[in-house]
């Protein structure tokens, strides 16, 4: 198993736009992250019809992001998609971390906790011993393309002391030029959107950036 994983971020609006991205996603990594926006969460909305995607042919597993204020409505639509290997959601949202997170592994999914750049580190500490990964996120959640915060480092190096064993992704301002400082301070997962989907050959991008960061990795 590869030390480090990129996954492409699928932030879309319709269902055609959705279409296209997975197609890219999925010859580019075997695991992509499906952006799920409620519009009263962050100021974004985006497409996530459940039901929709289940009629579709996917290869690759789907770690949802839910930067919505009821993730657990939408674990429970997204229940029988049978790529759907991972539910991530924002510690933010105004609910019982606890019983979801429950919830979540009843199901058999892998269960992460987003945190966005203005909350402290504290607010995961009641629940770093139950999950399987952190997504930092390196920019106010909403929006791709924005540039990354200069604090997201260090955010990933105290996060990776609060729990050694915890896998720590990283999105938002992912890019060819931050992607081996984001490593470095111990990050092991990466989401891409713009980086990628603007790329004129997005699965050669991926498999050169995995092999610097597999580079750097042995240098260091």
């Amino acid at each position: 198993m590869t030390r480090y994983e990129i996954l492409p971020a699928v932030l879309a609006k319709t269902s055609e736009e959705a279409l296209q991205k997975l197609r890219v996603a999925q010859d580019c990594s075997p695991w992509f992250q499906w952006d799920v926006m409620d519009g009263k969460f962050v100021p974004n909305a985006t497409w996530y019809d459940a039901e929709k995607v289940q009629t579709w042919t996917i290869r690759s597993r789907i770690e949802l992001h839910l930067m919505v204020r009821d993730p657990g409505r939408v674990i429970e639509a997204w229940r029988n998609v049978p790529k759907f290997k991972r539910a991530v959601w924002h510690i933010e949202a105004p609910i019982d971390h606890e019983e979801l997170i429950n919830t979540c592994k009843d199901m058999g999914r892998d269960v992460g906790l987003a945190i966005s750049p203005k909350t402290s580190l504290l607010e995961l500490t009641p629940y770093v011993e139950f999950i399987e990964s952190v997504l930092v996120m390196g920019v106010e959640p909403g929006f791709s393309g924005q540039g990354l915060l200069p604090e997201t480092a260090e955010r990933i190096r105290q996060i990776r002391n609060l729990n050694k064993d915890l896998v720590v992704n990283v999105d938002g301002g992912v890019n060819a030029k931050t992607l081996l400082g984001l490593a470095k301070a111990g990050a092991k997962r990466f989401c891409m959107g713009s980086a990628i989907f603007e790329h004129a050959f997005p699965s050669d991008f991926v498999k050169g950036q995995l092999e610097r960061l597999e580079h750097a990795r042995e240098s260091r």
